[in-house]
């Protein structure tokens, strides 16, 4: 019996494969910490014209189709690195902006259609992923 305790204490944990959405996923929540982002359209237009961001996260279910010609736009011309995710439901809880109850089960979400990182808080190996991510697009667009 202690042996099997031993065998399950000493296991590592399983890493989730890093994809683009997990890796996203722990840089927003990061930044979020260090207090880095600037969530909603007033906020990342700021963000952006002050050429503070880093990288911006768009929604593509956003209901406006003008909300993201203007945040393609901005990022266009400020030459901003874009990335879109499926929902704004989970954006808004990847930033922070969801409730849960004690069972850590999400009780109500908050939407958010733009993020932009403007400070990533601590070197990671999600946060080294998304940076490769940009360079291979910007060498792809180079070529």
């Amino acid at each position: 019996m202690a042996d099997a305790v031993d065998q399950i204490v000493n296991q590592e944990p399983q890493l989730e494969a890093l994809t683009m959405p997990v890796a996203l996923k722990e840089v927003l929540k990061k930044a979020a910490i260090h207090d880095g982002l600037a969530k909603g359209l007033r906020e990342c237009c700021r963000a952006i014209d002050k050429k503070q961001a880093y990288f911006v996260v768009l929604a593509e279910d956003t209901a406006e189709d003008q909300y993201k010609q203007l945040i393609t736009a901005l990022c266009k011309e400020a030459k901003i690195d874009l990335l879109t995710t499926p929902s704004n439901e989970e954006l808004g809880e990847w930033v922070g902006l969801a409730k849960y109850d004690k069972n850590m089960k999400v009780r109500k979400h908050q939407k958010c259609s733009c993020v932009v990182v403007k400070d990533f808080g601590e070197q990671s190996d999600a946060l080294q992923f998304i940076l490769n991510e940009f360079e291979s697009r910007n060498n792809k667009k180079a070529e």
